[in-house]
């Protein structure tokens, strides 16, 4: 690619950038922190941690105890971490 149509390229990226909220901003910033990072390989969950989940879960489902969906719970550990 040539400098110029490299010059266009960040110019047209500034423009889109500026246009941003912080939200938007943030997770721009946050998947560009990912690019370097090389992925670890597949985590499987071993078969005793799956069943004592489901048990636990289905527990708390019969006594009408709070259910949170993955995301959910996902974001609670961001928070208390500090990171969101």
């Amino acid at each position: 690619m040539s400098t110029l149509g490299i010059d266009t390229l960040r110019v047209n990226i500034f423009k889109e950038l500026v246009n941003l909220d912080r939200d938007q901003l943030q997770r721009v910033s946050d998947f560009i922190a990912t690019l370097g990072v090389k992925k670890e390989r597949e985590y499987a969950m071993p078969t005793e941690l799956l069943e004592s989940v489901l048990d636990y879960t289905m527990r708390v489902a019969e006594e009408n105890g709070a259910l949170y969906s993955t995301e959910q719970a996902f974001d609670q550990v961001d928070k208390r971490l500090g990171w969101k």
